[in-house]
């Protein structure tokens, strides 16, 4: 039940974040519900077992920043769930950054790691160059997966 809560939450109101602060790369998933919904959030924050829920004055908002509970916890719900809007391309994006924050183990990123996440960010969310009808071509390639 939670995985396909979550499945559904991530397509409509979830984001993949990616961005430098100062030196270092931080990523971030959220979901941001209205506060009457409350509850679902605190059952995805059980099911993963981290992250935070804050409350704001309409909306509240579940936040995973840990890169090990993102990679060995998200990223396997989203692979045998896959996205199916133009959001799993930022998703493909996210997971990229991931895997190289996992591989290298910090957030103090060497030059050449700094310029690849920069070329990764700059093609994600509002950024994307990517047309509906290429989209279209990814979606249909989707296929859920039981590994990376």
């Amino acid at each position: 039940m939670i995985i396909r809560i979550h499945r559904c939450t991530a397509t409509r109101e979830g984001n993949f974040q990616v961005f430098f602060d100062r030196k270092y790369l931080r990523v971030a998933f959220r979901i941001t519900l209205h506060k009457d919904d409350e509850g679902v959030l605190h059952k995805i924050k059980q099911f993963f077992e981290d992250g935070n829920v804050e409350i704001h004055s309409n909306s509240c908002v579940y936040v995973i920043r840990n890169v090990d509970i993102l990679m060995n916890k998200l990223i396997p719900v989203l692979e045998i769930n896959p996205l199916r809007t133009i959001k799993y391309l930022d998703y493909l994006d996210f997971k990229k950054i991931l895997i190289l924050l996992y591989k290298v183990k910090t957030i103090s990123l060497s030059e050449e790691d700094r310029d690849y996440a920069k070329l990764i960010i700059q093609g994600m969310n509002t950024g994307r160059k990517t047309t509906n009808s290429q989209f279209m071509e990814v979606v249909k390639q989707i296929q859920p997966m039981n590994n990376f």
